[in-house]
């Protein structure tokens, strides 16, 4: 009887095993969700920069639609009337303040000044215009407005609109101011003529935008 009870309980002990390890089958099941969960995070995430890549697309040609784009060579004509009319302007304040003092002292004053603008033109501006010249000459066929002159010369003319305001409403003679005037603004309308140079010579002459040794 007790082997019988014995041998009841050795046949009886390892079924609730089996059982536990066929109820076991959960773990699996919750991997491929885990797999599925992934799986739909990975498709979120490739949404996610697809829709962003096509945001920045758009925003980039919107952009570009907005921006006054011309042809470089009006770029090269936009900067030689700006720096003949800033050098018209300069010069004809020289003549305002030098017409106020007698003849025999404003002539030799307005020619030191002209002086001055040669020599500043000959060492300086003459290849600062050439320097720009070629920039542009280096753009593509359509480039922004205000691309005329790069950026660090918007900044060198603003410290000189400041300085020249504040030396108008200094303490110093304006017949002084004068020399100063006239040799920056002759300078200036002599080396405007370097890009109307270029213009006449690609588009009459048929010659190309950057010399040939450049």
């Amino acid at each position: 009887m007790f082997c019988a009870l014995a041998s009841g309980l050795t046949a009886k002990t390892p079924r609730p095993i089996i059982e536990t390890v066929e109820k076991r089958p959960f773990l699996p099941n919750f991997g491929v969700r885990f797999g599925i969960l992934e799986i739909d995070a990975n498709r979120r995430f490739m949404l996610d920069r697809t829709y962003l890549r096509s945001f920045s697309k758009r925003g980039k040609m919107v952009l570009a639609e907005l921006k006054p784009a011309v042809s470089k060579y009006w770029l090269i004509a936009l900067a030689g009337l700006m720096w003949s009319i800033v050098g018209v302007m300069l010069c004809h304040l020289a003549y305002i303040w030098l017409s106020a003092i007698p003849l025999q002292r404003a002539v030799p004053m307005g020619m030191l000044g002209i002086i001055f603008s040669l020599i500043v033109y000959r060492y300086k501006f003459s290849k600062v215009a050439l320097k720009n010249i070629d920039r542009l000459c280096l753009m593509s066929d359509k480039s922004c407005f205000f691309a005329f002159q790069a950026w660090y010369a918007y900044l060198i003319i603003f410290v000189m609109i400041v300085l020249g305001i504040t030396l108008r409403h200094s303490s110093i003679p304006k017949h002084y101011l004068a020399v100063l005037y006239t040799a920056m603004g002759g300078a200036l309308f002599l080396a405007s003529f370097h890009f109307f140079q270029r213009i006449w010579a690609v588009k009459v002459q048929k010659q190309t935008c950057l010399p040939p040794e450049k």
